[in-house]
């Protein structure tokens, strides 16, 4: 009763001219990438994932237009977000870091809602009991029968990787990483710098992205990166973090875990002398966002690293880190430790227009 009641809320012509469909974490939580690819490709209906939810369906899927952060995201991927008459999330919580500071540019009056514990339509929140994962299933295989034009994905801008002797910046780091993640691998970011530049690269298919943006919890992704890296062992799927000196040293300690147990996920520290993502909302100069400046190089033996276990790589240029990758890709049986030494301010686009945002609306 419930999906004939979704379908028929789907179906209503004058409302879903031109449909696009938002994922979020929910999704990805109940493996619904497929499902999802599956509903967008049966009916030619664009579809962009928030932040959180990003790899939840495979960023080289032929209706996937990209990463979506209100106001702030790319305008080939805000135009089909704004020109929609109806936006349908799917395990989508639309909180202020993915969104732009809440710039999304729909309300509840043109949204379809589907979450784990609830469903909104058209602002009508609906009390009929649904199991949210056999609902986005059954829509895997629904035709709506609209005729919606094939989608055509956004033109990205050409992003070939060309290194110099430059010194490193976030924007090229960005690039990189983007280039060295293939699939198999797990990438994993932290909430700073990290999160913000990479979220809104494309992903090889088959790549996992996990972030933390909702609660902002730094020193979350360093455990997070072992545990992903311990629980695919056995799948081969061999995890890269990306973190910020400041935020690694709420776990560091965890080295010793990694050591213990011999796993070999790629390390990045981006180390820019301090919380780069603080400076740039609030306090550029302040001796808060100052952090304790560490010698990376001695951490694995500290943690009880041996030789064998880890290798240890200091890059000051762009040629510096296209090498580090490689080395990396070279020696799949170790951990490594990458120092990315970038400047004081340089910091994502995407992070200095949030921080812009954030700023406004706490005065």
């Amino acid at each position: 009763m419930f999906l004939n009641h979704l379908k028929q809320s789907l179906q209503q012509l004058k409302l879903l001219k031109k449909p696009v469909i938002i994922v979020g974490h929910e999704a990805q939580r109940f493996n619904l990438g497929d499902a999802i690819e599956d509903f967008s490709k049966h009916n030619n209906i664009p579809v962009a994932t928030l932040a959180m939810g990003k790899s939840t369906v495979s960023e080289e899927f032929e209706n996937f237009i990209g990463t979506y952060n209100g106001s702030i995201s790319d305008e080939a991927i805000n135009r089909f977000v704004d020109e929609a008459d109806t936006v349908i999330t799917i395990g989508a919580k639309l909180t202020d870091s993915i969104t732009g500071g809440f710039t999304q540019s729909f309300g509840p009056e043109k949204t379809i809602s589907l979450n784990f514990d609830n469903v909104t339509i058209y602002g009508e929140r609906l009390t009929t009991p649904y199991n949210f994962e056999a609902v986005i299933n059954q829509l895997a295989a629904t035709n709506l029968n609209q005729n919606y034009d094939k989608v055509v994905r956004p033109q990205l801008a050409s992003n070939e990787l060309k290194a110099t002797d430059n010194k490193l910046t976030q924007e090229f780091y960005d690039r990189a990483l983007q280039y060295f993640v293939q699939g198999k691998n797990t990438l994993v970011a932290e909430q700073g710098t990290s999160f913000f530049g990479l979220a809104s690269q494309q992903l090889k298919a088959n790549t996992n992205f996990i972030g933390q943006p909702l609660w902002g919890s730094i020193g979350y992704a360093f455990p997070s990166a072992l545990g992903s890296q311990f629980a695919n062992q056995k799948d081969n799927r061999r995890t890269v973090l990306s973190t910020g000196e400041g935020s690694l040293l709420l776990t560091i300690q965890d080295f010793g875990v990694a050591f213990k147990e011999n796993l070999t996920p790629v390390i990045f520290i981006i180390e820019n002398s301090g919380y780069t993502v603080e400076r740039v909302i609030h306090g550029e100069t302040e001796p808060y966002n100052d952090v304790p400046q560490l010698n990376y190089y001695t951490i694995p033996h500290a943690f009880g690293a041996t030789d064998k276990q880890y290798l240890f790589i200091n890059v000051d240029t762009e040629k510096d880190l296209v090498n580090a990758m490689q080395k990396a890709n070279d020696i799949p049986d170790k951990l490594i430790v990458i120092q990315a030494n970038m400047g004081v301010m340089d910091a994502p686009e995407q992070l200095i227009k949030t921080g812009q945002l954030f700023e406004a609306q706490n005065h």
